[in-house]
């Protein structure tokens, strides 16, 4: 799951789209990084939102604070293009990564996201319920950011 720093997934915002990465590098350079790994999610950057990289966990939150094109960075446990593969994924990914986020003392929101594509309140609330197959979140649910 993890070689050196944080497995990240990036959503950007799907606007001044050849400025996505040159912002991100911009910000990473202000934290002495001066190159990183990553990879888009689909072929060509102009069709998709997500980036995926690795970080030092110490720089995500102050990159993610100063960014104008960056909604969020969220720890990557897993990917799969069906629910089988992305829970194969999930269990694969060391429980010292997980564990924090998993004890009831932690609370947690899951939100369903498309690009391209909208769900329906009921496909989303399907997609969340089964992620509760195959990750034990104990804490409390927390609805607002």
């Amino acid at each position: 799951c993890r070689t050196g720093g944080m497995r990240c997934l990036i959503y950007f915002s799907h606007h001044l789209l050849d400025f996505r990465l040159s912002e991100l590098r911009s910000l990473l350079e202000l934290e002495g990084i001066s190159e990183f790994e990553h990879r888009w999610s689909e072929e060509d950057p102009e069709k998709t939102c997500f980036l995926l990289c690795e970080l030092p966990s110490e720089v995500v939150a102050r990159v993610a604070s100063r960014s104008v094109l960056i909604k969020g960075i969220y720890e990557l446990w897993g990917s799969g293009v069906d629910l089988a593969t992305l829970a194969a994924s999930i269990a694969e990914c060391p429980d010292s990564i997980k564990a924090p986020y998993l004890t009831e003392s932690s609370s947690f929101r899951v939100d369903v996201t498309g690009f391209g594509h909208s769900f329906t309140m009921e496909e989303q609330a399907e997609k969340r319920h089964k992620l509760f197959d195959f990750i034990d979140f104990k804490g409390k649910v927390r609805l607002r950011g």
